[in-house]
């Protein structure tokens, strides 16, 4: 109820990888089973979440780190799902949260009862990348459906790969990197944001169970991590676009190549490319007769003049050495 008076959407989990008989064991430790359901309190559970809080608009997480690789666990949260779906007063909204090792997939995709799928990049070196290619797979499924990345790296969550001996952690620049190549390589539907420090709330001087994400800040100082503003940046960017018709675009060369992270088109005249670093970016000139052109900063905001070089069949844009990330925002082009 206080969050609905504020404004805000509650999701609620129906079922962790704890409350299954088999969920996630690939993992080989030591898991504490919470339960685990059965198919009766299962039922039971979840008429009960959705009887007395769907009045408040929540929307609906059949289950949370999954993997959808064991027979039983599996069962279990599709019947969760027909549930909602059976006893829900009104058209619920319902999804599956995966572990961050688990692309979706087809079979998921074509359940009745999912409404958008959710992937999660998750908290390796590579989560940007994870992110392009989960966002890209979700996005080619068959019966359509909204994507959302709903855990890209955490800022200052320590990175989870094996090889990090020395506790490095993420920064400001890679969950900025993570969230843009998320939306525009397919997670038409948005992401999340995460600050460790935030998400389990934490005070100083309290003690902190899940040491190997490292130590997490006072929440109070993580809520004001500059992430956060980067966040804010990129609701107020793609609110002036048809951000629901955002795709992924073929097209812009990148010299070098590895400074292209993204390019994707909104609506029928609106192409955007990612770049970072020193970079020249090029677009066939045929598309940009009647085209205008500008340079959107991420970390600040600003928007600046792009001017062009025309060199044959293309024009070009250039980024100074010492340049972070930018999106080229081109207007007008014509596009198919």
């Amino acid at each position: 109820a206080l969050a609905a008076d504020a404004g805000m959407i509650a999701s609620i989990v129906l079922l962790w990888f704890e409350n299954t008989p088999d969920d996630n064991e690939h993992w080989n430790i030591k898991v504490k089973r919470r339960g685990p359901f059965t198919t009766e309190t299962a039922r039971a559970h979840t008429r009960h979440l959705v009887a007395r809080y769907e009045a408040y608009g929540a929307t609906w997480i059949v289950s949370g780190d999954s993997s959808y690789n064991t027979r039983a666990s599996t069962d279990l949260y599709d019947l969760t799902g027909e549930v909602v779906r059976a006893v829900s007063a009104r058209p619920p909204m319902t999804t599956t949260h995966l572990n961050g090792g688990t692309a979706p997939s087809p079979e998921l995709n074509a359940r009745s009862w999912l409404d958008f799928n959710i992937f999660q990049s998750c908290h390796f070196r590579d989560s940007a990348e994870r992110a392009r290619t989960y966002a890209t797979l979700a996005r080619s499924f068959v019966p359509a459906r909204p994507v959302l990345n709903s855990e890209p790296c955490y800022d200052s969550l320590r990175m989870m790969d094996a090889d990090n001996t020395e506790g490095q952690r993420f920064g400001r620049e890679d969950v900025r990197r993570a969230s843009w190549i998320s939306l525009l390589s397919g997670a038409n539907a948005g992401l999340t944001y995460g600050a460790h420090g935030t998400w389990p709330w934490h005070r100083d001087g309290q003690t902190y169970g899940a040491i190997h994400y490292g130590l997490p800040l006072d929440w109070r100082m993580a809520l004001d991590l500059e992430s956060g503003d980067d966040m804010t940046r990129i609701k107020a960017f793609f609110e002036n676009l048809p951000w629901w018709d955002i795709v992924p675009a073929a097209g812009a060369v990148c010299d070098p190549p590895d400074a292209h992270l993204a390019t994707a088109k909104a609506g029928a005249s609106t192409l955007l490319v990612y770049v970072q670093g020193h970079a020249q970016v090029s677009l066939p000139s045929f598309i940009l007769t009647d085209a205008t052109s500008s340079w959107f900063d991420p970390s600040t905001g600003k928007t600046s003049d792009a001017n062009s070089v025309v060199d044959g069949y293309f024009h070009s844009w250039s980024l100074a050495e010492g340049s972070k990330d930018k999106v080229l925002l081109v207007r007008n082009a014509l596009l198919q």
